[in-house]
């Protein structure tokens, strides 16, 4: 079965609640999901699969969203500049070096980030100047191997 397949037969049922789990089903290629434009999804969990290309997520219509990304072999997370309203967020155990795209996520209650290549957590200094909510509360970074002391300390003054 492709990966279209899987997800255009999985979304027919998701039906009213909003979730549409996929998680673990060996998905690769996610463009089916511009098939889900127009429908409201507020919980979506692509985690345990082997995509990198997550372009396609700014064509989906969000309502108070939850992403799960994590465990996959995502390095570019730039497309979520675009949706900026995000509740949680999940990108644990990928590829990603560079975390700008959050910059602008206000609106962020949880977020992991644990198992990637980070360096760099000014975009999420500049979030915590700005006012998160209870994010203090629900960040993890752990399993970033080049990420320093002194960044973790730049983000707890802020």
């Amino acid at each position: 079965m492709s990966d279209s397949e899987v997800i255009n037969g999985l979304a027919r049922i998701f039906g009213s609640s909003g979730r549409l789990d996929l998680s673990g089903k060996q998905l690769t290629d996610i463009s089916a999901l511009k098939t889900l434009k127009g429908d409201t999804i507020n919980h979506l969990s692509l985690e345990s699969n082997q995509i990198s290309d997550i372009s396609i997520l700014s064509e989906i219509e969000w309502e108070c969203p939850v992403l799960m990304l994590g465990n996959n072999k995502i390095k570019d997370i730039s497309v979520l500049a675009k949706i900026p309203d995000l509740y949680a967020l999940s990108l644990s155990d990928n590829l990603i070096t560079d975390i700008s795209a959050l910059e602008k996520m206000c609106s962020l209650e949880g977020l992991d980030l644990s198992g990637n290549q980070i360096t760099d957590l000014g975009p999420l200094v500049n979030l915590a100047k700005t006012g998160w909510r209870n994010l203090e509360h629900d960040l993890d970074l752990s399993d970033n191997p080049d990420l320093n002391e002194a960044e973790i300390e730049k983000l707890q003054i802020a």
